[in-house]
């Protein structure tokens, strides 16, 4: 039998404290087959053992070894999720059948691997430390984060829990995250609309077909935003350009940002349960009468107060931040109307974001009642074009 190689890698050793959670997952790394990795996390402080059936010299390690970068990007989510902190790693010893070495600040490219997630008390809910949860985000490797849309839902939610000194900041990232969450559930539909469509085929449908029939949702921000609100309310879609044009010129949208310049953060969270509650409690959809011009201008769009707060407002803004259309709020004063509106629409997503993360990752969150519900979504809004289109094959 080939002879076997310890890895280990410590992190902040100085910081090893007595509560210690371990974690034993088989991992993707690359394209290589998949590697046994055991990690122990505590505050600021993490270790990793692996296998390997070559010793390598700490060069190659440091410059080359997937594995030992994988080893400590896993390490670095893992901690972020069950100690609710970045870790900021300060030293790392590797050792190689016992046989140490010590990196410090001193040593070049240290500490190897650069992460954006630092902050503390990121207020993360005991859901993301659900054991399936973590698992589903650490044994994929980074190829596969990366050609994955839940993952960048996931890495953008994160980033903006990173960055809530600044709200401009904070609603980027957010609005990434809502982006990424939506085009999967986009991807996923046409995936099964198409396997549908092709099933008996010889000849397969395209993606390209359902382009062209406007049947699609990935790079169709109006179509997936469409579906979201059909899903939190059937029958709703997001209004057209002419339609938003006209609430603009009413100055509708001002009046919700004068309303939203008012609230304390305690009343921001309070429209939050309150329109929340709305979506499945008929008698109390309408809001009260001190929240008028929210319930106005989504009554004119024909939709529910907690789905023009989460999804349409926000896109309203993403569209004046962050399509050039204007400078973006690099220097405000504590009162601006525009603070106060991002610190309303950076709630609302946040709240839905961190519910919604762990679901989305699940292996069931895409089953067929959501297929279905989707699809409706898309006939909706096409005036039966899915049905409409399969007929004619």
């Amino acid at each position: 039998m080939k002879k076997q190689f310890t890895y280990e890698i410590e992190i902040n050793p100085e910081k090893k404290t007595t509560e210690i959670l371990e974690f034993t997952f088989l991992c993707n790394i690359g394209n290589n087959s998949p590697k046994q990795y055991s990690f122990f996390i505590g505050r600021q402080y993490a270790k990793i053992q692996y296998l390997m059936s070559d010793k390598q010299s700490i060069e190659d390690i440091v410059k080359k070894s997937s594995a030992f970068k994988e080893a400590i990007r896993k390490s670095l989510l893992l901690h972020v999720v069950n100690e609710n902190e970045g870790l900021l790693i300060e030293k790392i010893t590797l050792s190689v059948n016992s046989e140490t070495t010590v990196f410090t600040s001193e040593t070049i490219h240290f500490p190897f691997i650069f992460s954006m997630l630092s902050g503390s008390d990121l207020q993360l809910p005991d859901s993301w430390r659900n054991a399936d949860f973590i698992q589903s985000i650490v044994t994929p490797s980074t190829s596969q984060h990366n050609n994955d849309t839940r993952f960048a839902a996931l890495a953008s939610f994160l980033l903006s829990r990173c960055r809530r000194q600044f709200y401009i900041e904070q609603f980027s990232s957010l609005w990434t995250a809502m982006n990424a969450y939506y085009n999967f559930i986009g991807s996923a539909y046409e995936k099964r609309l198409l396997e549908e469509i092709n099933n008996g085929r010889t000849e397969k449908i395209q993606w390209k077909e359902l382009q062209k029939k406007k049947l699609h949702l990935t790079r169709n921000d109006s179509g997936s935003i469409s579906a979201l609100m059909h899903l939190q309310k059937p029958g709703t879609q997001k209004p057209t350009e002419e339609e938003e044009k006209n609430a603009v010129k009413a100055k509708m949208y001002d009046s919700v940002s004068v309303l939203l310049q008012k609230l304390s953060q305690e009343e921001i969270e309070d429209l939050y349960r309150i329109s929340l509650s709305g979506l499945s409690d008929q008698e109390q959809s309408i809001l009260p009468d001190r929240y008028k011009p929210i319930q106005d201008v989504a009554d004119q769009f024909q939709m529910p107060a907690y789905t023009f707060l989460l999804l349409q407002f926000p896109y309203y803004w993403r569209c004046n931040y962050f399509h050039g259309n204007k400078p973006t709020t690099i220097i405000s004063a504590f009162n601006d109307r525009s603070i106060a509106v991002l610190r309303t629409i950076n709630y609302f997503l946040d709240s839905f974001l961190c519910d919604e993360i762990p679901k989305l990752l699940r292996d069931d969150f895409f089953d067929d009642n959501f297929y279905a519900n989707v699809k409706r979504a898309v006939n909706n809004r096409t005036n039966n074009g899915i049905n409409r289109y399969i007929a004619t094959l």
